[in-house]
């Protein structure tokens, strides 16, 4: 792989500018490069010394009720498992976040000062409007944040391990996010994918409305005025005059299949595609009655160009192998660590679980799309 070259390419890009960028970028072309690298004695020495990542028994049973809260269930023994593989990926990108100093950007900084003040010794800042301004002053914002850290506040407060897990997680999508797609990718996602681009088809229509609010038998009555509407030959125009009040005008301007369905339901854009155009049809039935339909026009839906929806797929792709990177990213990160479930039963889970040993083997494979389209620029 050419690192010189997709350096290049990423220099032309205005959010590349960025420091945090070009931190985010490099490491993630240092670890693709070393994905090729033999494991030497010194791996495994270190291996031996990893630290330990523990995940608490009442932050997984808090995911559990958080999963029968949304399901109406207990999760199965496979949906305790990811439960349990998202928190570990969850604390592993607390940790990078911390380790990359993320917490002393602004707002994480602002929350560690905020808490810090509730909590110093003295309780000089604790509950006083002088406390919120000081926190959110600079060098006294930097050390209550300081002393919250040092004080292990951080760890067990929820907004800050979410803003730091979110900030991670964007850093490291934002590596892969920043790689340009190839022309050909762009054409191959329309080619496999042309049916979730297709434009809906559009209709524009009269109808006359036999209002089941207002008659005992609308479908009845509907056949029986189509025969008239036929044999004196009454143009769209002059119906009016024969339909029921309803909510919906009788003259409709061209509209698509969504939009007439929000007016007359999913049922009467159905039975559309069956009327001939330029003559009165039906009954067709909606939530109002029955109704007679004259179609003037009909636009069948059609595949756009690919000019028109580049920019669409362009972002896809772009987010697809975001989402490849962040996983091979947190394979990588798993490798230096050692876990620890303070549940035995939940640890017998997780070491029969085979997915988080095979995770690593078949995601490391997915780095090299992610700068693929690096090679040749």
């Amino acid at each position: 792989m050419n690192s010189d070259s997709i350096l290049r390419r990423l220099s032309r890009l205005p959010a590349a500018r960025s420091p945090v960028v070009h931190f985010a970028v490099l490491g993630t072309l240092l670890f693709v490069a070393s994905l090729g690298r033999e494991p030497t004695s010194a791996d495994a020495t270190s291996s031996i010394d990893q630290p330990r990542l523990e995940i608490p028994a009442s932050r997984v049973a808090g995911a559990e009720r958080t999963f029968r809260a949304e399901h109406r269930r207990p999760p199965t023994a496979a949906e305790r498992t990811e439960l349990i593989n998202k928190l570990i990926d969850e604390e592993i990108l607390f940790r990078h976040a911390l380790s990359l100093g993320l917490h002393r950007s602004a707002v994480p900084q602002r929350r560690l000062a905020q808490i810090a003040s509730f909590v110093e010794p003295d309780g000089s800042h604790a509950g006083s409007g002088t406390a919120s301004s000081t926190a959110a002053s600079g060098t006294a914002s930097a050390e209550l944040a300081q002393r919250a850290v040092e004080l292990g506040l951080h760890e067990g407060d929820f907004v800050t391990r979410r803003v730091l897990i979110d900030a991670a997680r964007r850093l490291i999508r934002g590596a892969a996010r920043l790689v340009e797609p190839e022309d050909e990718a762009v054409v191959e996602y329309l080619r496999a994918h042309s049916e979730r681009f297709r434009r809906e088809d559009r209709f524009r229509v009269s109808h006359v409305l036999q209002s089941q609010a207002v008659r005992d038998h609308p479908s009845d009555d509907a056949v029986a005025l189509l025969a008239q509407l036929r044999r004196d030959g009454v143009s769209p125009d002059d119906a009016d005059v024969l339909a029921d009040p309803g909510i919906v005008p009788p003259r409709l301007p061209l509209l698509g299949a969504r939009a007439l369905e929000r007016r007359l339901g999913v049922g009467f854009v159905a039975s559309l595609a069956a009327l001939p155009a330029g003559e009165w049809a039906g009954p067709v039935l909606s939530r109002y009655g029955a109704h007679l339909v004259f179609v003037h026009e009909v636009r069948p839906g059609k595949i756009p160009e690919l000019a028109e929806v580049s920019d669409k797929i362009r972002a896809s792709l772009r987010e697809q192998a975001a989402d490849r990177w962040l996983a091979v990213r947190l394979s990588q990160l798993r490798e230096g660590y050692t876990f620890m479930i303070a549940d035995q039963a939940i640890a017998d889970l997780m070491i029969a679980d085979q997915a988080i040993a095979d995770l690593a083997t078949a995601d490391l494979a997915i780095a090299d799309l992610v700068i693929a389209d690096g090679e040749g620029a």
